[in-house]
């Protein structure tokens, strides 16, 4: 709840670490039960520059299920990729940044694996004070866009 996203709205699949690639096909069809569930307007995704396993299978899935119903913006972890490419920014202001941190922190797992440096908060707010110098505000999020739809409305 720490983004204000309600418990409804929270869907999740358990699968070991390292092993998405072997349970694709149910990661794909657990994503296009959700597509047929609701109209997305927007996904958010591993970026296609992401060189995690299990965050290149959820990348392909997201694309293969909402590629025709929904934007699709890949999310930037700089810590696991080769580069990155920022087509879209996002400003970002300091009840957001705090937020945003907060999030972080309730990703123990991450931490247990040695992984604080990604979750560490000197580290997020120097990405996203880069992020927001590259459109000349404080702080800002970078996204790759995957899929763009523009729908016109009756």
């Amino acid at each position: 709840m720490k983004l204000g996203i309600i418990k409804e709205n929270i869907f999740l699949e358990n699968h070991k670490r390292r092993t998405f690639l072997n349970h694709r096909q149910e990661i794909l069809d657990f994503l296009w039960k959700l597509g047929k569930k609701t109209q997305y307007d927007l996904v958010l995704t591993p970026s296609d520059f992401d060189t995690h396993q299990d965050h290149e299978v959820i990348n392909k899935e997201s694309f293969r299920a909402f590629k025709h119903i929904s934007t699709i913006w890949g999310y930037e972890l700089p810590w696991n990729n080769k580069n990155f490419r920022a087509d879209g920014y996002i400003e970002l202001n300091q009840k957001n940044v705090y937020a945003k941190i907060e999030a972080a922190k309730c990703y123990q797992s991450q931490i247990t694996y040695g992984r604080d440096y990604a979750f560490d908060p000197t580290n997020i707010l120097a990405h996203i004070t880069d992020r927001g110098r590259c459109i000349r505000v404080k702080y800002a999020e970078a996204f790759q866009e995957i899929r763009f739809i523009y729908k016109l409305s009756d």
